[in-house]
């Protein structure tokens, strides 16, 4: 790619490109959004001290940066051998260089709970969007940090948040951290708990009620049940209520109709 250095373009959409070095990103002192998810094959240069210098040094206005992988590899270099190696550092630089981050999409990228937790500390009062799915961040926490820790980091930290997904990233949230979270995050307009254990209807109650905007909840294999849904859907006809009920789930309510079919109820 031929990039010119009199650019003043503020956004740049590389999503799902194949082949390209990172380095092409440094001319571009204006860009305010860059987006690299699903790309593979992103080449990282090589230096006498290790990894490239940071390409947010050259546009530190930067305000949204997606890096969600797929569960092919991501990266390629010299001298990492793993995704997540870059991904932790690109984090890091984020932190080191940006002065305010609006959105950040970290998709399967793994171990990035240290640097995480600092860069939420620096840009989590402004922060918009983030999207945790898959990174594993409950297991990278609880090597310091409880469960319960891990939830609060994105409660505390993140009052304007409007879009949240922890697919699959298990914070053992109980019916309290769900009634924190709707009054520290009142702008919330998707959330994504796919995978979610701990809490029940009371919780998502008190989620839904202080959560206005709401227009997208997915409770997929999560603790609430189908009943649950049910009501939620009935109560809150406005929001797209998303659920895939677990196996032991659909089991006890295949059992349960079997059981009123019997009983000539059903």
């Amino acid at each position: 790619a031929v990039v010119s250095t009199q650019s003043t373009g503020k956004l740049l959409d590389l999503f799902r490109c194949i082949g390209f070095s990172l380095a092409l990103l440094k001319p571009l002192k204006y860009l305010e959004y860059v987006d690299i998810s699903q790309c593979s094959n992103v080449f990282i240069e090589k230096t006498e001290t290790g990894i490239e210098p940071s390409i947010f040094e050259g546009f530190p206005g930067i305000k949204w940066f997606l890096m969600g992988r797929t569960s092919k590899r991501m990266f390629c270099s010299e001298f990492l051998d793993y995704d997540y190696d870059v991904a932790a550092q690109l984090l890091q630089d984020m932190t080191n260089h940006c002065t305010e981050i609006h959105g950040v999409n970290l998709w399967r990228q793994r171990k990035i709970g240290h640097h995480f937790l600092d860069f939420v500390k620096k840009f989590g009062s402004e922060l918009k969007y983030l999207d945790l799915g898959w990174t594993g961040l409950h297991r990278d926490l609880t090597r310091g940090w409880s469960f319960l820790q891990g939830s609060n980091i994105c409660i505390d930290y993140c009052p304007k948040l409007e879009y949240l997904a922890l697919t699959s990233v298990n914070l053992n949230m109980n019916d309290q951290d769900m009634i924190r979270l709707g009054k520290k995050c009142q702008n919330l307009e998707q959330l994504d708990l796919l995978g979610q254990t701990g809490f029940g209807e009371k919780g998502l109650h008190g989620l839904l009620t202080n959560c206005k905007n709401m227009t997208f909840l997915d409770l997929s294999y999560t603790g609430a049940t189908i009943e649950t849904v049910k009501k939620i859907r009935e109560l809150y006809p406005y929001i797209d209520v998303k659920h895939v009920p677990s196996i032991l789930e659909t089991n006890r309510a295949l059992r349960d109709e079997q059981l009123l079919e019997q009983m000539g109820l059903y």
